[in-house]
């Protein structure tokens, strides 16, 4: 049997989202998937598994599906999917939620990710780029997750992300965060982040995370040379700091929430889950 651990969490600012539905914006490759599992295993566990609706899980598997599921429900539901924000019209009421990621060990996965797609096309990775020409091939926009808050994935978002200096894809992706999410999530204080969903969710226990093993093409932190983490950095200034913002945004809120006697012993429980878990950008 699966342990779980209870949630008790008091967060005046915060409160559960009762009959009103909420939708998690999975940003690629920043813990969504293994975020999505947990909520799953602990909606099974509160016997509402019925609630949990999911284009990861294939909970449909096609999104236009997914979406019309969105719309046709009454009281609370819980929905994931990536590419979803401003992509379609959420219902009304809806709670949208979100998790990001440090941009040092994301661009790793994000390039590891895309490498993999490319052998899946082409059965070759001739023609791939290696690390350094990629991230000087995003010109500090492409790929990042503050792209994702920018301008989420409305008609257009290429060409108008392609016309956009990073410095102006912050400014409007701080601006969107604050006024469009109700909670975001911080993979490297992943523990809190999903004592916190689930009491957005008004569940009453979560079982242990687990990291996801998918991405064998991820190059490591540990194996990338100074001056690829150097150009990264600085290619990526503006991603840096909008995960900085996000950093101390989720660092305020929790100050000011409790999140009850069982969260201790669950940090140490997935301890060792995350290998890069860097805790400043």
């Amino acid at each position: 049997m699966t342990e779980l651990f209870p949630v008790q969490v008091t967060a005046p600012d915060l409160p559960p989202a009762g009959d009103r539905p909420v939708v998690f914006h999975g940003v690629n490759k920043s813990g969504s998937l293994a975020m999505a599992d947990v909520a799953f295993e602990a909606y099974q566990a509160a016997g509402r598994d019925d609630e949990f609706v999911s284009h990861y899980h294939d909970r449909p598997r096609d999104f236009d599906e997914f979406t019309h599921d969105m719309h046709r429900r009454d009281g609370h539901s819980f929905f994931v999917a990536h590419y979803i924000y401003k992509r379609v019209p959420l219902p009304p009421q809806t709670l949208l939620i979100s998790q990001v990621r440090h941009p040092l060990p994301r661009a790793l996965s994000v390039h590891g990710w895309l490498k993999r797609n490319h052998l899946r096309r082409h059965q070759t990775l001739a023609g791939f780029p290696e690390l350094p020409a990629w991230v000087e091939s995003t010109r500090g926009t492409r790929n990042t997750q503050m792209s994702q808050f920018a301008l989420g994935f409305a008609d257009g978002w290429r060409r108008t992300l392609s016309s956009m200096s990073p410095e102006a894809v912050y400014e409007q992706a701080v601006e969107n965060l604050h006024r469009d999410f109700a909670w975001i999530g911080v993979a490297e204080r992943f523990e809190e982040s999903i004592f916190a969903m689930a009491h957005v969710c008004g569940l009453a226990a979560v079982p242990a995370w687990l990291k996801n093993t998918r991405n064998r093409w991820r190059q490591h932190l540990a194996d990338t040379d100074q001056d690829t983490i150097d150009l990264i950095r600085d290619t990526f200034a503006a991603e840096f700091a909008f995960y900085a913002h996000v950093v101390r945004v989720f660092e305020e809120r929790l100050s000011d929430m409790d999140l009850g006697p069982s969260i201790s012993g669950y940090k140490a429980r997935c301890l060792n889950e995350y290998g890069d878990r860097l805790l400043r950008a």
